[in-house]
């Protein structure tokens, strides 16, 4: 194993995402025989098939589903670490770091707010990594960074925070644009009894029972009852599953992210209380820095 590459383990985990080696090839900038030769030399080195081949793609074999699974929270780690270490001036620039729920929508809205406050404040370093729920919440109570950007959902009941609310949650149906469901125009379109024979996947918070019951509360608010729902320890394995059309899930809009053309999103219509993205810090731990930041973004109503 020791000819394994980045290169080819980020192959490996966008093949194992868009199941389509023409749609990796998009994504990554390279040209489809280019990543079938990644992937098969991935292999090779590791003397297993990762992915099982048909007419309609690919899809990941037992060992590829595991591999996947424990490598890409690892591997979206090791670059977040690198990219902050290329942006480090600390030695002449104040620095504000932020840690950010890893779902698309919260990465292009946080983007905004830190171009717009590059703009005008050039001399201060704004770096953020992104982390599943769990994490988030421990980093922000360790002091390891200062502030999290994520749905409010994740940032309940944390000790001795403030959470300030700076967009509202819309609410998407998301699923494979391969699934049959994926015809139709509208989600009120869809039959709920078809619904309740789906499948439905969300990353976990935390390990309670509560949890669940909270997600099956948002499916019966829609008036429908999942066959089965299933808890995943992280967002990008979510949209994995939903990808290669293993089942559904309640998120944000893919449309403008890159997975726009493999997921289709259902808006769902506004909810009673359909919760905020949020900014959360520690109360009486905060930098004036990091607070000029905060004070940059206005409060949702």
């Amino acid at each position: 194993m020791k000819n394994i590459t980045l290169t080819q383990i980020n192959v490996f985990l966008t093949v194992a995402q868009t199941g389509n080696l023409s749609e990796t090839a998009k994504l990554l900038y390279m040209t489809q025989p280019g990543v079938s030769k990644l992937i098969n030399r991935f292999e090779t080195e590791l003397g297993v098939e990762v992915f099982m081949r048909s007419n309609k793609g690919v899809s990941l074999t037992k060992e590829g589903e595991y591999l996947y699974l424990e490598l890409k929270p690892l591997y979206d780690k090791m670059c977040g670490i690198l990219q902050n270490v290329q942006s480090f001036e600390t030695s002449r620039r104040n620095v504000v770091k932020i840690g950010c729920h890893n779902s698309f929508g919260n990465v292009v809205s946080l983007e905004k707010y830190i171009a717009n406050f590059n703009n005008s404040h050039p001399n201060i370093n704004v770096i953020y990594e992104m982390y599943e729920f769990r994490e988030l919440r421990e980093k922000l109570l360790a002091g390891k960074i200062d502030f999290a950007y994520a749905a409010t959902v994740g940032l309940a009941d944390l000790p001795e925070t403030t959470i300030k609310n700076v967009e509202p949650l819309d609410v998407y149906l998301c699923m494979s644009r391969n699934h049959p469901l994926a015809n139709y125009e509208h989600f009120s379109d869809i039959p709920p009894q078809l619904l309740n024979k789906e499948i439905f996947y969300f990353v976990s918070k935390d390990d309670t029972q509560t949890n669940s019951n909270n997600e099956l509360d948002r499916c019966n608010m829609l008036g429908f009852t999942p066959r089965e729902i299933r808890y995943l320890s992280n967002f990008s394995s979510v949209v994995m599953y939903i990808i290669q059309g293993n089942g559904m899930s309640l998120l944000g809009n893919f449309d403008e992210t890159p997975y726009g053309s493999m997921i289709k999103s259902y808006y769902t219509g506004k909810w009673p209380n359909p919760g905020h993205i949020a900014l959360a810090w520690r109360t009486d731990d905060i930098s004036d820095t990091a607070m000029e930041f905060i004070n940059s973004i206005p409060e949702c109503e």
